[in-house]
Parts: C-alpha cells; structure tokens; sequence
C-alpha cells in the first residue's frame, strides 16, 4: 500500500517536471526568435555589426520572498522600533514575523539575512553598524 502511495507521487512529481521542462523549451524558443529578430533589425543598420563576442547578460532574479523594496523597509521599520542594536539574524527573524512570510526553512531565512544586509549596503546614512562581533545594526543616530 505505501509503495503505492509513493509511486504515485513519484509520477506525479515527474508530470511535474516534464510539463515545466516543456514550459521551458517553449520560453528558449521564443528567446531563440527574439535574438533572430534583434540581429535582423541589428544588420539593417550595420552590415558589419558582428555579435560573436558578445557576453550574455544574466537577467535578474526577482525576489520570492518579497516585492520590490519591502524587505528594506520592513528591515528599517523594525530598526525603528528595536530597543537597541541588532545583528542581522534577529532583524531577518522580525522581517519576518512582520511580513508574514514565514515559516521559513535554513535557506530561505540565509537569503532573508542577505537581503537585509544588501539594504544596509551604503546606506550609512541610515544605518550604523557596531564594531563589536556579531556586528549589530541600529539606525544612524541612535547607536
């Protein structure tokens, strides 16, 4: 009986796989058509435009967690309330809480951290650091 459960979810997990492996074979396509598209109308107007060295540009990743700038302003909006210095896991963890996002497994909460320490990046005109270990933030005025 169990086996049977479980062969039914592999198979299931392989439709899985193969209707988003179709998906992406329809998006390489369409890409693949665009490219064609972009040097035909790149060779209009110049002839000798030459694409071989061209470096791929990797697009980029759009956060799953959050949209756009929430986590910075949640990350500040928890410094505001905060008592006293953070380290950055104690901000992820209230980020968090606060957005609702949560549970969140040991990657997802590393990637939490690391936005919260991207939004603090050269934004000492917000945020200061401690020099003690683990460094602590607080917002710039209040440390």
């Amino acid at each position: 009986m169990t086996d049977e459960i479980l062969i039914a979810g592999l198979k299931r997990k392989y439709a899985e796989l193969a209707g988003a492996l179709r998906q992406a074979r329809k998006t390489a396509h369409a890409l693949k058509e665009d490219m064609a598209t972009v040097r035909a109308t790149l060779k209009l107007f110049s002839a000798e435009a030459e694409l071989a060295g061209v470096k791929p540009i990797a697009p980029s990743q759009t956060g799953k967690l959050f949209v756009k700038g929430q986590c910075s302003r949640t990350a500040l909006d928890v410094l505001r309330t905060a008592t006293e210095p953070l380290t950055v896991r104690q901000i992820a963890e209230r980020v968090v809480e606060a957005t609702g996002i949560g549970p969140l497994g040991s990657r997802d909460m590393q990637s939490v951290c690391d936005a919260v320490k991207h939004a603090f990046m050269g934004r000492r005109d917000l945020v200061t650091a401690t020099k003690d270990r683990p460094q602590r933030w607080a917002l710039a005025g209040r440390e």
